[in-house]
Formats: structure tokens, sequence, C-alpha cells
């Protein structure tokens, strides 16, 4: 009967003390739930950003791959939740994994940070301290720009496409787009442009940020083998006139690719686009005009002479005698496969590259360059990862419009292609680039 009597007493004191301490926590929530923590959005930024990194093609390293994927998720929705519950698209966006319901702030999807509201982070001009713009009016014949809009939202680039609709009249339409749409953003905001067709991302913006900020330099333009277009004036423009390089490095610049700060970019391109209304062409060509204005040491211009960000992939075999160009072949000669960082590295300047460009004869190498990465290895695609990509937005000219929209079956069309699929009506047949 005693040993009755003490088990009842022990019950009943838990039962109380469990009642006592669900009040204590009720309490706890409901305080927290009316002043909200506030979380320090300087240190989140500065946690080191991740990419999604290519791998092997073997069975074994495309399982570590989607293992480490679903890691950094899951990493990310322990470490990152903000004060409702909910999970950050910013670490999703730093893990290398886009959001699924939207890219970049534009989209109404955005959770609320740190208590703050989604209307007041919508409002910032630039929330990540860098936006990536590129020009096409068109998706074009082949699927080239579809490619180059796969690697952006594979490696978590909230690209904003300018130009989308409009009528094509000449390259100098970039130079007015570039200027138009950055001139609404803040001063400290750093701006990268690429061109839209022939160009592969394989790292994310902060990355791309970190890099670009060591450099020291406030406009910062790729560097290629190339002279154009100033060959086709005489050989003195690209050996006498042109500005000496350091060695081992990549020597004229190319326009295809820049970054710089928002203040400087703009002067720039204010510049730039004086110079094309006087030449009175709509085909001028950008790339010379910006070439002439570094030559004559104007507009505090750079150039990326050890590719740390952008790799251009044109290639020069110079049969003159005298040569008018040293011979340079990237691709063959300076380009490797890092299996262990599962990237390309470049031997010759000692750097892993985030942009390549494959321009001019380079073209021939962009299917070689992709295959390496993990989402074209046989085995990566999956019904699931076909379904996420195609919601991601892509920013046309303001439209958010999802991947699968823009560039309709294009997964499965290039999973286990060599060549470049024809994406206009059948009245010509296009062969394989190179």
């Amino acid at each position: 009967m005693a040993l009755a009597c003490a088990l009842a007493y022990f019950i009943t004191a838990s039962f109380q003390t469990h009642h006592k301490m669900r009040l204590e926590l009720s309490k706890e929530i409901w305080s927290l739930a009316q002043k909200p923590p506030k979380l320090d959005m300087t240190a989140l930024r500065m946690i080191p950003p991740q990419s999604i990194a290519p791998v092997a093609p073997t069975n074994d390293a495309l399982s570590r791959h989607r293992h480490s994927i679903v890691t950094r998720a899951s990493n990310a929705q322990t470490h990152l939740m903000d004060s409702s519950g909910s999970v950050s698209s910013n670490l999703l966006e730093q893990s290398g994994i886009a959001p699924e319901n939207g890219i970049g702030p534009e989209s109404e999807k955005h959770l609320k940070l740190s208590g703050k509201s989604t209307k007041k982070e919508h409002k910032s001009t630039c929330p990540e301290g860098i936006v990536a713009f590129t020009y096409a009016t068109h998706a074009g014949k082949d699927d080239r720009f579809c490619r180059m809009l796969e690697s952006s939202v594979r490696a978590g680039i909230h690209i904003k496409v300018l130009g989308w609709g409009k009528n094509w009249r000449g390259l100098s339409q970039k130079l007015y787009g570039s200027r138009d749409a950055i001139s609404s953003l803040s001063d400290d905001c750093i701006v990268m442009f690429t061109d839209g067709f022939d160009v592969m991302f394989t790292q994310n913006l902060q990355q791309i940020k970190k890099k670009f900020l060591s450099s020291g330099k406030s406009l910062l333009f790729s560097g290629e083998c190339g002279c154009w277009p100033l060959v086709t004036r005489g050989r003195e423009w690209c050996n006498e006139l042109y500005p000496r390089a350091p060695p081992n490095s990549y020597r004229f610049l190319n326009s295809g690719g820049w970054i710089g700060m928002k203040k400087q970019a703009e002067y720039m391109l204010n510049d730039v686009v004086k110079s094309a209304k006087e030449s009175n062409n709509p085909e001028v060509n950008d790339q010379e005009l910006v070439n002439i204005a570094y030559m004559k040491n104007r507009l505090n211009i750079s150039i990326d002479h050890y590719a740390s960000i952008f790799q251009c992939l044109h290639y020069v075999i110079d049969m003159n005698r005298p040569r008018i160009l040293p011979n340079c072949q990237p691709y063959k000669k300076h380009m490797l496969w890092d299996q262990q960082n599962m990237t390309w590295y470049n031997t010759k300047t000692k750097s892993y590259p985030s942009v390549f460009h494959f321009n001019g004869v380079g073209k021939s190498f962009h299917l070689d360059f992709e295959k390496h990465l993990a989402y074209k290895v046989d085995g990566f695609y999956s019904k699931s990862d076909a379904d996420m990509i195609y919601r991601q937005k892509i920013d046309l000219a303001g439209n958010m419009t999802p991947f699968g929209d823009v560039c309709p079956g294009h997964l499965e069309k290039t999973r286990n292609g060599k060549t470049y699929t024809n994406s206009a009506p059948k009245k010509k047949r296009i062969f394989p680039v190179g």
C-alpha cells in the first residue's frame, strides 16, 4: 500500500513539473514571436560560399555528389533558419542550390529574414552586393543560350537577361542596355556582364565577388590571346601600340566578360556609348571601342591577365612570318581538368577561372568543357532534378519566366548529346561547331 502511494505521489509531482515547464516554454515562445531575434546580415553574407562541384563520371562519385548536395541543403536548414522557421534563400544560393520557387530578389517567394519584411528586402537594388547581366534579344537557332542559362542556374547565378524581345540591330545594343540597366543600382554594387551565347559558369557570384575584391581593381575586363579587331588595322596595333602585359598572361582585352564597381562601370559605359553614337554605326564593335580606351589609358580599365575570373578560349596559330601574335592555345596547352578539386585549372596562370568564354574559334571546345561537369555526366540526370531546374525563374528583361518555358525540353535533349541541338524551324541543317 505504501509503495502504491509513493508511486502515485511521484507521478503527480512529475506531471506538475512538466506542466510548469510547458507554461514557461510557451511564455518564452510568445516573447520571441513578439520580438524576433535580429540576425546579423553582414555576418551571414560572409559565410564562405560553396558551389556545386563537378565530379568524375563514376557511379560512386555521382552518389557522393548527390549526397553532398543533400548534406549542404540539410546544413542550410539547420544553421540558417529565420525567425519564422523558414529557410533563408540566400543560404541556398551560397550552397550552390538555387531556390525552387524563383531566383533572385525579384521573386516574391523570398522569405522573411531576421524579422525584416519581404517588402523592405525587395526594395534593395543590390541585395547580394553583386548583380550579373547578359544581353540576348532571343534564344538563337541552337541551344547555346540555354546551355549558358543552365550553367548559371546550376552555379546559383541569378543572371538578368537584357534586351529580350527587342529587334537585334547591332553590337552597340549591349552598351546601351548595360548602361540603362545599372543606372538604378546603388553605387557600392558590383556589376558583372558576360556574353550570352558562348559562356559557361562554374562558380557562384559570392566566389566571383571575393575574387574581384581581392584584385584591388575597380573595373576588370577579361583577357585573351587574340587581338581582335585591332589586328585588322595592322600589325603595329598589336605589337608596338598595345600595352605590354606581365609574362605568362593573356595580353589583350576581351569585352565579352567584365566586372566592376557600379560607378566606374557606369562611367565607362557612358564614355563608350558616346563613342558609339559618334560613329553613327549600330554595328560598331564594342570590343574595339573599349580596347582603344584601354590603349589611351582612359577609364581606369584593367585586364584579368591571369584568368582569375574570366577564361577566354579563343586560340591563335599565326602562320605569318614574322608572326603578328605569338601562338596561343588555351584549351590544349593551358587547361587541365583538376580531378581532386573537380574543376578546370589553368596551368599557365595557376588559376581556377569562374566564367569560361568560348569566343572566336574557341566555340569548338564548349561541349568538351561542359561534358566534365557533374550535371552532364551520364547517370546524373533524374526527373526530380529536371523538374527543379525547369521551375527556376529567369529574369528576361524584367519578366520572371520559368527556365522550362524559356528552354522547353532542353535537359532531355542535351543529356547525352555531343553536338548543339537545333531549336530553330527545320529549314537548314545545323552542323556541329568545329
